[in-house]
């Protein structure tokens, strides 16, 4: 009977650590990145279809966790490029340049880029941060 007890013991203290481990999960604050200028510049306002365009972040990383990147262009309709993985960096205050290769079938408009950054911060959650460029505009 006295082992009973003890596994009832252990079970509930087992079941309460468990709901304390995922509660923190579920509302602990996590903030991977913060960028420090937003929108991100561009280095050319006007860009042919099927040329690069470049644009510069300044970030500062939390984690070292890798995050699965999703762009977008954006003007009235949304064009899907492939998602991508970003490089991976140390945590810490960095600043890259950027290139994403305009499709050439990119009809001529004006555009900015969105990009959603994913990270799967824990087991249960993940965490995006939106961001976007500067407008810029696509020529054939």
């Amino acid at each position: 009977m006295k082992l009973l007890n003890y596994i009832s013991y252990f079970t509930l203290l087992l079941t309460f650590g468990v709901l304390v481990v995922v509660g923190y999960w579920l509302i602990h604050p996590y903030q991977p990145i913060v960028f420090n200028k937003l929108p991100f510049k561009v280095d050319k306002k006007v860009i042919k279809a099927g040329e690069e365009l470049t644009y510069n972040i300044d970030y500062c990383k939390h984690n070292s966790i890798i995050p699965n990147i999703t762009r977008y262009f954006v003007d009235e309709i949304v064009y899907l490029l492939p998602p991508v993985t970003a490089l991976a960096k140390n945590s810490g205050c960095h600043t890259n340049k950027i290139l994403v290769s305009i499709p050439p079938t990119l009809p001529p408009s004006t555009y900015y880029l969105k990009l959603n950054y994913r990270y799967q911060v824990n087991p249960i959650r993940t965490i995006d941060v939106i961001a976007e460029t500067e407008k810029f505009e696509v020529i054939k």
